[in-house]
């Protein structure tokens, strides 16, 4: 497993390149999932370990959010459909939709999805807003999403991948609007179901 080699290196050489110490964090920020199984695992066992030693807060973000923060950073539309491919005909789905403050924000709930039943009532999809459909289950899944849902998106990005900035971005103005922090013990992966 080559992240596992590389995570704590390049968390070192990233504070060095800062002159930063662990101690010197007021806060982490980490995407919780949902994803791969083993990389959610990994970070959070980390990140679990650099707050305990950095005695500093943790701030979960959804993986879904974090792509649709970055989709928004780069098509400027103000409501993305948010799709992966879970395995086992199942996608995770959620709807984001722009805030006041430029953050995209959930709309009903993030859950999986067998692929040929679509609950739309969860995903409060804005019919009447232009609507982009993010991420990768919609390279296998478009027609049949939008055909169960009796719509077309205006545009497919299933190559958008989640950017550190979205993180960032969603991770501070979540903390200044207070959402609550987790401590080190309570970092766990997110498994939709």
């Amino acid at each position: 497993m080559q992240q596992g080699r590389l995570l704590l290196p390049a968390i070192d050489q990233l504070l060095k390149h800062f002159n930063l110490l662990a101690q010197d964090l007021d806060a982490i920020a980490i995407g919780v999932g949902p994803g791969s199984f083993t990389g959610l695992r990994l970070s959070s066992a980390v990140v679990q370990g650099l707050s305990y030693a950095a005695n500093c807060p943790v701030y979960p973000i959804s993986s879904l959010a974090i792509l649709a923060q970055t989709a928004y950073k780069k098509n400027g539309c103000e409501q993305q459909f948010v799709g992966l491919d879970a395995r086992m005909q199942q996608l995770y789905l959620s709807v984001y939709r722009l805030d006041v403050e430029g953050i995209m924000r959930l709309q009903g709930q993030e859950m999986a999805h067998q692929v040929d039943s679509i609950d739309s009532k969860v995903l409060m999809l804005d019919r009447a807003l232009p609507c982009f459909a993010i991420g990768g289950a919609w390279e296998t899944y478009l027609l049949s999403i939008e055909k169960q849902l009796s719509m077309r998106f205006r545009q497919v990005d299933a190559d958008v991948l989640p950017s550190a900035e979205a993180a960032l971005e969603i991770a501070k103005a979540n903390i200044k609007q207070g959402m609550p922090a987790l401590s080190s013990f309570d970092v766990l992966p997110s498994y939709l179901s």
